[in-house]
C-alpha cells in the first residue's frame, strides 16, 4: 500500500477539537443521516469574562437537486451543517489540491446498503447491487491508476462519522468483491486543511448555491429552498461605569458614562474564506441604538490642566457558532471612552447624553452587500447643578468583533461605531444667539454637539485586530442648545 503524508498536527491543535479517533463499529445504513440536536460547549473567555456557550452546528444532507446516484470524484464539493432550532444553516464549498479527488458519501447514497467502518485501515462500501458495484469500479479507477492518487472519502454518522460526525478518510487503493457487491478502501483518517487547495463557507438563514462536479473551480448551482432566519446578534448590554475619578490640586474630578447602553439585534449574513478572509453583512433588527448619558463632576473650581483619559469600559462575550474540527465563531462587543474635562469653575454636577438609532433593515457592508445606514440622533434630558460653566467630551467606541478559525486560519471582522460622541458647554454665555439666559440665577445655557463614525474592518487576523479598516460614515451636528433649569 502506498504510504502517505496524512496529519497536520500544527493545524489540528488549532483548530477547535481534533478529529475523533477511528470508531470500531459498524456502520450499517446507507450515508445519510438525519441531524441531531445542536450540542453546546462551553468555551473559556480571557479576563474576567463569564464562560459563553457556543452552539454546535451539525452535519446534514445537501439539498438535493439531482438523487443520490453520482459516483463520480470530484474537483470541488460542498457540505452542510445546520442549527434547526435557529434556523441557520452553513454551506462549506472546498476545492482539492492536485493529486486528491472528494468522494461525498451523500452524493451516492441511494446506491449503497451500508458503510463498515470497523477496520483501522479499510473501509468496506457494500454496494446496492452489482451493477452499482462495477459502475464505482468505473468511476472510482482513477485511485488505482497512481500511486500518488489519493480519494477523499467524506463520511457522517456516529459509527464513521467521527467525533464531529462528519469525518474525511483517505482512500489510496480500492479493492472490488463482485460477489458480495463490496467496495474495500485502504483508507486511513484524513484532515480537512491538508487536501484543500481553496474554502469558503456561508453561514445564514439561506439556503447556500451548491457546488459539486469535476471542474477545478468553485462553481455554484443556484438552490430555490430558502430558510426562515439569520444568524442573530443579539447586543442587549449595559456598560453603565465609571471613565475618570481623580484628583487635581485637592479638586476631587469624575467623568462617568452614567447610563451607557446598546439594544437590538443584528441580522448576519457571515462568509469565511481562505481567499478573502472574512466577509460579512450585517441588518438591524429590533431597535438598534446606542446610549450614552455622561455625568461630569467636580468638587470645586479648575481649569488648568484639562483632565483626559481612555479606558475600556467592558468586554461582553456573545454566544458564537461551531462546527467541529471546521469552524469556531466568537462574537465579543466592546466598548472604550475617551473623556476629558476642560474646565469647572465651581462644585457642580452636569449630566447629558444622547441617542444614535438605526431603523430597522437598515444594513452595514463588511466586504459584502450594500450599506444603506441613515442614523437618527436624539437628546436625553440634561441637567447641572449650580450657576457654572463646564466643558467636557466623551467619545463612546462600540466594537463589535467577530472573529474565527477556519480550518487552522485566523479570520475576523466587525464594526467600530464611535457615537454618539458628545461634547458639552455650559454657562452663561452659552446660546444659540450667543446670549445669556433671561434668568440667569435660575438657569444656564447648555449645548451639546454630537458626532458618529462607522468603521469596518475584515480580513485575516486574531481577535483583537481589525485589518483593511475603512470609514464608512462620519458627521457631527448640534444635538442640544437650550437654557437649562438649575437643579
Amino acid at each position: 500500500m502506498h504510504a502517505k503524508m496524512m496529519y497536520s498536527t500544527i493545524v489540528t491543535a488549532a483548530i477547535m477539537g481534533s478529529v475523533g479517533a477511528k470508531p470500531v463499529q459498524s456502520r450499517d445504513s446507507s450515508t445519510n443521516s438525519c441531524p441531531a440536536p445542536a450540542a453546546k460547549v462551553d468555551v473559556a473567555n480571557t479576563g474576567n469574562q463569564p464562560t459563553m456557550e457556543k452552539l454546535v452546528m451539525t452535519p446534514a444532507t445537501p439539498p438535493s437537486v439531482t438523487p443520490g446516484d453520482d459516483l463520480n470524484l470530484a474537483k470541488a464539493d460542498s457540505f452542510y451543517w445546520v442549527l434547526p432550532e435557529q434556523g441557520v444553516m452553513a454551506n462549506m464549498t472546498v476545492a482539492a489540491k492536485t493529486g486528491y479527488r472528494i468522494l461525498n458519501s451523500h452524493s451516492f447514497s441511494n446506491l449503497v446498503q451500508k458503510v463498515d467502518c470497523a477496520a483501522d485501515d479499510t473501509i468496506k462500501v457494500t454496494m446496492s447491487s452489482n451493477g452499482n458495484t462495477k459502475a464505482a469500479e468505473t468511476s472510482w479507477a482513477w485511485v488505482n491508476k497512481e500511486p500518488s492518487n489519493t480519494a477523499v472519502y467524506i463520511v457522517d454518522g456516529a459509527n464513521c462519522g467521527g467525533q464531529h460526525g462528519r469525518q474525511p478518510y483517505y482512500v489510496t487503493s480500492i479493492e472490488y468483491d463482485h460477489d458480495n457487491m463490496i467496495a474495500s478502501m485502504a483508507a486511513k483518517l484524513g484532515e480537512w486543511t491538508d487536501f484543500i487547495d481553496d474554502a469558503e463557507i456561508n453561514i445564514k438563514g439561506e439556503m447556500a448555491p451548491q457546488t459539486h462536479g469535476t471542474n477545478s473551480t468553485l462553481v455554484s448551482r443556484g438552490l430555490s429552498k430558502r430558510l426562515s432566519k439569520h444568524v442573530a446578534i443579539h447586543i442587549d448590554h449595559d456598560f453603565s461605569s465609571p471613565i475618570i475619578a481623580t484628583n487635581v490640586k485637592g479638586v476631587t474630578v469624575g467623568v462617568s458614562c452614567a447610563e451607557c447602553k446598546t439594544q437590538g439585534t443584528l441580522d448576519a449574513d457571515i462568509s469565511l474564506s481562505w481567499k478573502h478572509g472574512f466577509q460579512a453583512s450585517v441588518t438591524a433588527r429590533d431597535n438598534v441604538a446606542l446610549s450614552a448619558l455622561i455625568s461630569l463632576s467636580a468638587s470645586g473650581t479648575f481649569v488648568d490642566p484639562i483632565v483626559s483619559k481612555s479606558v475600556r469600559i467592558g468586554t461582553i462575550g456573545l454566544p458564537g457558532l461551531s462546527i467541529g474540527g471546521i469552524v469556531d465563531i466568537g462574537p465579543e462587543l466592546t466598548l472604550d471612552a475617551k473623556a476629558s474635562l476642560g474646565g469647572v469653575s465651581a462644585k457642580a454636577e452636569a449630566k447629558f447624553g444622547g441617542v444614535m438609532s438605526f431603523a430597522n433593515g437598515q444594513t452595514i457592508s463588511i466586504g459584502k452587500g450594500s450599506t444603506t445606514i441613515h442614523p437618527s440622533f436624539s437628546a436625553l434630558p440634561p441637567s447641572l447643578t449650580g450657576s457654572v460653566s463646564v466643558s467636557g467630551s466623551v467619545n463612546p467606541l462600540f466594537t463589535l468583533n467577530v472573529s474565527a478559525l477556519f480550518l487552522g486560519k485566523g479570520v475576523t471582522g466587525g464594526v467600530a461605531v464611535a457615537a454618539p460622541i458628545l461634547s458639552v458647554s455650559a454657562g452663561a454665555a452659552v446660546s444659540a444667539q450667543q446670549q445669556t439666559c433671561a434668568n440667569t440665577t435660575a438657569a444656564v445655557n447648555f449645548a451639546v454637539s454630537v458626532g458618529m463614525s462607522v468603521d469596518t474592518f475584515a480580513g485575516f487576523g486574531s481577535p483583537g485586530s481589525e485589518p483593511n479598516k475603512k470609514v464608512l460614515i462620519s458627521k457631527t451636528q448640534p444635538l442640544l442648545n437650550k437654557c437649562i433649569a438649575l437643579v
